[in-house]
């Protein structure tokens, strides 16, 4: 990642492709619930965010990440890891998405 200012109030950020889908899916979560403060009264979620930064930045990020994400990907899962660790996880022993650190080959005998 790498960040260099291009005036007084402008960044531009370099992000690697899996970044970006960090940066989509937090931003998406914070997108969609920008309103709960209206819908929920005192109890809504991020109110801080909204305190902080304002609900105009939050829209902003999100509706940039988006565009950018829409112009250059086909779809989100491209985002995401290709690797061998994208299975599931599952903390029930005899489910058949349960492994450790041994079932991967991290450690050996």
């Amino acid at each position: 990642m790498e960040l260099r200012q291009d005036s007084k109030d402008t960044y531009t950020l370099k992000l690697t492709r899996r970044e970006l889908g960090l940066l989509e899916y937090q931003s998406s979560i914070w997108y969609h619930r920008v309103d709960s403060d209206l819908e929920q009264g005192a109890i809504g979620y991020d109110h801080h965010l909204w305190d902080w930064f304002g609900k105009d930045a939050v829209v902003g990020l999100y509706k940039a990440v988006r565009t950018l994400i829409d112009a250059n990907f086909d779809n989100d899962k491209q985002l995401q890891r290709k690797d061998a660790f994208t299975r599931p996880f599952c903390y029930e022993p005899k489910s058949e998405n349960h492994y450790t650190k041994w079932d991967i080959g991290q450690f050996k005998d």
